[in-house]
Protein backbone atom coordinates (compact mmCIF):
# COMPACT_ATOMS: atom_id res chain seq x y z
CA UNK A 1 0.00 0.00 0.00
CA UNK A 2 1.28 2.95 -1.12
CA UNK A 3 0.49 6.18 1.01
CA UNK A 4 1.24 9.94 -0.59
CA UNK A 5 3.03 12.27 1.57
CA UNK A 6 1.13 14.85 0.68
CA UNK A 7 -2.25 13.89 2.68
CA UNK A 8 -2.47 14.64 6.58
CA UNK A 9 -1.03 11.61 8.55
CA UNK A 10 -4.90 11.07 10.07
CA UNK A 11 -6.01 11.24 6.53
CA UNK A 12 -3.16 8.22 6.19
CA UNK A 13 -4.36 5.99 8.40
CA UNK A 14 -7.62 5.86 7.20
CA UNK A 15 -6.42 4.80 3.70
CA UNK A 16 -4.23 2.62 5.27
CA UNK A 17 -7.30 0.92 6.96
CA UNK A 18 -9.48 1.24 3.61
CA UNK A 19 -7.07 -0.73 1.77
CA UNK A 20 -6.55 -3.15 3.96
CA UNK A 21 -10.28 -3.64 4.29
CA UNK A 22 -10.16 -4.65 0.55
CA UNK A 23 -7.30 -7.32 1.34
CA UNK A 24 -9.47 -8.89 4.81
CA UNK A 25 -12.79 -9.13 2.92
CA UNK A 26 -12.56 -12.39 0.64
CA UNK A 27 -14.80 -11.79 -2.09
CA UNK A 28 -12.88 -8.68 -2.68
CA UNK A 29 -9.61 -9.96 -3.54
CA UNK A 30 -11.33 -11.96 -6.78
CA UNK A 31 -12.23 -8.04 -7.76
CA UNK A 32 -8.61 -6.96 -8.90
CA UNK A 33 -11.07 -4.38 -11.05
CA UNK A 34 -9.13 -0.83 -12.65
CA UNK A 35 -11.12 1.93 -11.65
CA UNK A 36 -10.32 3.69 -15.54
CA UNK A 37 -13.22 5.09 -17.38
CA UNK A 38 -16.02 2.90 -17.41
CA UNK A 39 -14.13 -0.33 -16.36
CA UNK A 40 -15.67 -0.84 -13.04
CA UNK A 41 -19.89 -0.21 -12.91
CA UNK A 42 -20.20 2.97 -10.95
CA UNK A 43 -22.55 1.15 -7.87
CA UNK A 44 -20.56 -1.79 -7.80
CA UNK A 45 -17.72 0.11 -7.18
CA UNK A 46 -19.40 2.45 -4.22
CA UNK A 47 -20.34 -0.80 -2.86
CA UNK A 48 -16.62 -2.11 -3.37
CA UNK A 49 -15.51 0.88 -1.34
CA UNK A 50 -18.04 1.54 1.11
CA UNK A 51 -17.43 -2.08 2.29
CA UNK A 52 -13.85 -1.74 2.38
CA UNK A 53 -14.70 1.40 3.98
CA UNK A 54 -16.61 -0.15 6.73
CA UNK A 55 -14.17 -3.06 7.16
CA UNK A 56 -11.20 -0.44 7.86
CA UNK A 57 -13.37 1.49 10.18
CA UNK A 58 -13.98 -1.81 12.89
CA UNK A 59 -10.06 -1.91 13.22
CA UNK A 60 -9.62 1.87 13.55
CA UNK A 61 -12.57 2.54 15.58
CA UNK A 62 -13.13 -0.91 17.82
CA UNK A 63 -16.61 -0.97 17.97
CA UNK A 64 -17.32 -1.89 21.61
CA UNK A 65 -14.49 0.67 22.91
CA UNK A 66 -15.85 2.92 20.57
CA UNK A 67 -19.81 3.30 21.58
CA UNK A 68 -18.70 2.89 25.39
CA UNK A 69 -16.50 6.61 24.51
CA UNK A 70 -19.15 8.06 22.37
CA UNK A 71 -21.51 7.35 25.51
CA UNK A 72 -19.27 8.70 27.85
CA UNK A 73 -19.27 12.50 25.88
CA UNK A 74 -22.67 14.67 25.28
CA UNK A 75 -23.90 14.46 22.08
CA UNK A 76 -22.04 16.98 20.10
CA UNK A 77 -19.61 18.22 17.91
CA UNK A 78 -17.02 18.37 20.31
CA UNK A 79 -17.02 15.01 21.35
CA UNK A 80 -16.42 14.13 17.60
CA UNK A 81 -13.37 15.95 17.79
CA UNK A 82 -12.47 14.49 21.21
CA UNK A 83 -12.49 10.59 19.59
CA UNK A 84 -10.95 11.61 16.88
CA UNK A 85 -8.13 12.58 18.95
CA UNK A 86 -8.29 9.52 21.24
CA UNK A 87 -8.30 7.02 18.25
CA UNK A 88 -6.35 9.05 15.75
CA UNK A 89 -8.80 9.81 13.49
CA UNK A 90 -9.76 12.85 11.24
CA UNK A 91 -13.44 14.73 11.98
CA UNK A 92 -14.93 13.61 8.89
CA UNK A 93 -14.23 9.64 9.19
CA UNK A 94 -14.22 9.86 12.88
CA UNK A 95 -18.03 11.96 12.65
CA UNK A 96 -19.21 8.67 10.38
CA UNK A 97 -18.18 6.35 12.85
CA UNK A 98 -19.75 8.20 15.61
CA UNK A 99 -23.37 8.59 13.48
CA UNK A 100 -23.34 5.00 12.26
CA UNK A 101 -22.98 3.49 16.02
CA UNK A 102 -24.39 6.11 18.41
CA UNK A 103 -27.57 4.75 20.83
CA UNK A 104 -29.04 8.13 20.66
CA UNK A 105 -31.71 9.61 17.55
CA UNK A 106 -28.90 11.46 15.75
CA UNK A 107 -27.51 11.50 12.76
CA UNK A 108 -24.67 13.70 10.92
CA UNK A 109 -25.58 15.62 7.63
CA UNK A 110 -22.62 17.05 5.15
CA UNK A 111 -23.67 20.26 3.18
CA UNK A 112 -22.07 21.45 0.11
CA UNK A 113 -22.34 24.36 -2.24
CA UNK A 114 -24.41 22.83 -5.42
CA UNK A 115 -22.76 22.86 -8.47
CA UNK A 116 -23.86 24.00 -11.87
CA UNK A 117 -22.59 23.29 -15.51
CA UNK A 118 -21.30 26.68 -16.80
CA UNK A 119 -24.46 28.46 -15.24
CA UNK A 120 -26.74 26.01 -16.96
CA UNK A 121 -29.93 24.59 -14.84
CA UNK A 122 -28.28 21.39 -14.93
CA UNK A 123 -25.63 19.96 -12.02
CA UNK A 124 -22.47 18.63 -12.79
CA UNK A 125 -22.15 14.64 -12.62
CA UNK A 126 -19.51 12.09 -12.79
CA UNK A 127 -18.07 11.24 -16.06
CA UNK A 128 -16.39 8.07 -14.99
CA UNK A 129 -18.48 6.85 -11.88
CA UNK A 130 -15.25 7.16 -9.23
CA UNK A 131 -14.39 10.82 -9.13
CA UNK A 132 -15.95 14.38 -8.52
CA UNK A 133 -13.98 17.50 -7.60
CA UNK A 134 -11.73 15.25 -5.53
CA UNK A 135 -14.45 13.45 -3.71
CA UNK A 136 -14.25 9.70 -3.36
CA UNK A 137 -17.38 8.61 -4.73
CA UNK A 138 -18.23 6.41 -1.65
CA UNK A 139 -20.13 9.22 0.18
CA UNK A 140 -20.62 11.59 -2.93
CA UNK A 141 -23.82 10.91 -4.74
CA UNK A 142 -24.16 14.03 -7.50
CA UNK A 143 -28.08 15.43 -8.04
CA UNK A 144 -29.74 14.05 -10.58
CA UNK A 145 -29.32 16.12 -13.46
CA UNK A 146 -32.95 17.79 -14.53
CA UNK A 147 -34.73 20.70 -15.91
CA UNK A 148 -36.35 22.92 -13.35
CA UNK A 149 -38.06 26.40 -14.14
CA UNK A 150 -37.17 27.06 -10.81
CA UNK A 151 -33.86 28.84 -9.91
CA UNK A 152 -31.54 25.99 -7.88
CA UNK A 153 -31.26 26.34 -3.73
CA UNK A 154 -28.10 27.27 -2.85
CA UNK A 155 -26.76 23.81 -1.13
CA UNK A 156 -27.73 20.19 -1.37
CA UNK A 157 -27.12 17.04 0.66
CA UNK A 158 -23.72 15.63 -0.09
CA UNK A 159 -24.27 12.66 2.13
CA UNK A 160 -26.16 11.58 5.72
CA UNK A 161 -24.92 9.32 8.22
CA UNK A 162 -27.64 8.49 10.57
CA UNK A 163 -27.27 6.12 13.78
CA UNK A 164 -30.02 3.12 13.68
CA UNK A 165 -32.92 4.88 15.79
CA UNK A 166 -32.69 7.57 13.42
CA UNK A 167 -36.65 7.63 11.82
CA UNK A 168 -36.03 9.52 8.64
CA UNK A 169 -33.38 8.72 5.35
CA UNK A 170 -32.06 11.62 4.16
CA UNK A 171 -31.06 11.54 0.54
CA UNK A 172 -28.00 12.69 -1.03
CA UNK A 173 -28.82 15.11 -3.52
CA UNK A 174 -31.45 17.29 -1.35
CA UNK A 175 -32.01 20.64 -2.00
CA UNK A 176 -31.19 23.01 0.95
CA UNK A 177 -32.73 26.50 0.70
CA UNK A 178 -31.54 29.97 2.19
CA UNK A 179 -34.31 30.55 5.17
CA UNK A 180 -32.95 28.16 7.56
CA UNK A 181 -29.79 27.77 10.07
CA UNK A 182 -27.47 25.89 7.86
CA UNK A 183 -27.66 28.60 5.10
CA UNK A 184 -27.02 30.97 7.63
CA UNK A 185 -24.07 28.76 8.90
CA UNK A 186 -22.22 28.65 5.48
CA UNK A 187 -22.80 32.46 4.75
CA UNK A 188 -21.59 33.85 8.21
CA UNK A 189 -18.77 30.96 8.37
CA UNK A 190 -19.33 30.03 12.07
CA UNK A 191 -21.00 27.34 14.15
CA UNK A 192 -24.45 27.79 14.56
CA UNK A 193 -26.79 26.40 17.03
CA UNK A 194 -30.77 25.91 16.88
CA UNK A 195 -33.78 23.90 15.24
CA UNK A 196 -34.64 22.65 11.46
CA UNK A 197 -37.33 22.23 10.30
CA UNK A 198 -37.36 18.31 8.75
CA UNK A 199 -39.13 20.25 5.37
CA UNK A 200 -35.63 21.75 5.05
CA UNK A 201 -34.37 18.17 4.14
CA UNK A 202 -38.11 17.92 2.09
CA UNK A 203 -40.05 16.32 4.59
CA UNK A 204 -43.81 16.79 4.62
CA UNK A 205 -43.61 16.21 8.41
CA UNK A 206 -43.65 18.76 10.73
CA UNK A 207 -41.35 18.50 13.89
CA UNK A 208 -38.44 20.33 14.60
CA UNK A 209 -34.69 18.71 14.40
CA UNK A 210 -31.76 19.91 17.13
CA UNK A 211 -28.97 20.89 15.35
CA UNK A 212 -25.77 22.00 15.46
CA UNK A 213 -23.58 23.48 12.77
CA UNK A 214 -20.33 23.90 11.80
CA UNK A 215 -18.60 25.08 8.84
CA UNK A 216 -15.60 23.06 8.09
CA UNK A 217 -13.41 22.97 4.33
CA UNK A 218 -16.26 24.85 2.89
CA UNK A 219 -19.33 22.54 3.50
CA UNK A 220 -21.51 22.47 7.01
CA UNK A 221 -21.08 19.21 9.03
CA UNK A 222 -25.12 19.46 10.45
CA UNK A 223 -25.76 17.02 13.96
CA UNK A 224 -29.19 16.76 14.22
CA UNK A 225 -30.95 14.88 17.09
CA UNK A 226 -34.29 14.01 18.26
CA UNK A 227 -34.87 13.96 22.12
CA UNK A 228 -34.55 10.27 23.47
CA UNK A 229 -37.99 8.68 24.78
CA UNK A 230 -36.54 5.65 25.54
CA UNK A 231 -35.43 5.54 28.84
CA UNK A 232 -38.23 7.56 30.23
CA UNK A 233 -40.80 5.41 28.79
CA UNK A 234 -39.43 2.10 30.57
CA UNK A 235 -39.00 3.86 33.67
CA UNK A 236 -42.59 4.27 33.54
CA UNK A 237 -43.16 0.96 32.76
CA UNK A 238 -41.04 -0.55 35.66
CA UNK A 239 -43.27 1.96 37.96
Amino acid sequence: ILLSNSIPPRQQRISLFHESGHDVIPYHQAHSFSVRGKDTDPMIHKTIEREAFHAGSEVMFPLKHFVDDSMDLPLNFASVGQLGDRYNGGFETTGIRYALTHQDVMAIAVIKENELVNGSNAFLVQSNGHLINGDRMLFNIPATPRRRTEPPAPLRVQYCCRSYRFPKFIKSGTEIGADNLIYQCWIDQRPKTGEIPASVFGSSEKFKYIAECRPINGKVFVLLWLPNRQPEFFKGAIL
